[in-house]
């Protein structure tokens, strides 16, 4: 019996099923496909696109406020 056409196929469906993603309520994705910007950010919510190695998904906080402090800190004592 061979077995290998059973593995492709579930390799195939693996592959295929690569392509779901989901979106946090505090996020928006951004979708790139073979490396260049696809269309709209996504919002939050489940979402299919092209599998692995096709799309890559970059997903953004745009409400998270980041603070970066330049020169010494002061200290207090």
């Amino acid at each position: 019996m061979k077995r290998w056409p059973v593995l492709v196929l579930i390799a195939a469906a693996c592959w295929l099923a690569s392509g779901l993603y989901f979106v946090q309520p505090d996020e928006q994705a951004l979708v790139r496909r073979c490396g260049r910007f696809a269309g709209v950010p996504r919002e939050p919510g489940a979402h299919w696109g092209l599998p692995v190695g096709i799309d890559s998904i970059h997903r953004l906080k745009p409400r998270e406020i980041k603070r970066v402090m330049i020169g010494p800190a002061e200290i207090n004592g």
